[in-house]
């Protein structure tokens, strides 16, 4: 399992996989269009998770200054099990590729499954919020 720097191609892929059943209600839905703008944004990297030469899934990351936010991982409902190497994946590019030792993210409070990955892969809950209605935890990590 690796991560790749994606591809505009890629964007239909991680569209209908962010469709996929598994997903319910954890993520807010975007449009291909909305994939497609957020693509070209200078500050934003999509990353496909690849098993062999298959997209298991996918991330999306912005690149600030002092850090880096996990905007969004996905993994296809046929490698479910994987988040926990490809946060680790993500660690080592966030490091070597980006050179940035600071990740941070935001996940809805009832997400029990992403929380329990996020917590399991080092990441610990600083604050919280709401967003969209709902209860918003925001989660940082820093890299060694």
């Amino acid at each position: 399992m690796y991560l790749n720097k994606s591809k505009i191609d890629d964007l239909k892929t991680f569209y209908t996989m962010s469709q996929q059943k598994h997903i319910g209600k954890h993520l807010n839905a975007k449009s291909l269009k909305e994939f497609e703008n957020e693509f070209q944004d200078d500050d934003t990297l999509f990353l496909s998770i690849m098993s062999d030469r298959n997209i298991a899934g996918y991330i999306i990351l912005v690149v600030e200054t002092e850090a880096v936010q996990l905007k969004r991982i996905v993994i296809d409902e046929k490698y479910l099990g994987i988040g926990f190497k490809a946060l680790a994946l993500l660690d080592n590019y966030c490091q070597k590729i980006i050179n940035k030792n600071k990740l941070w993210l935001d996940v809805y409070a009832d997400n029990k499954r992403a929380i329990s990955l996020y917590e399991k892969s080092g990441y610990s809950r600083y604050s919280e919020g709401v967003e969209n209605c709902r209860e918003v935890w925001f989660y940082r990590k820093k890299l060694i």
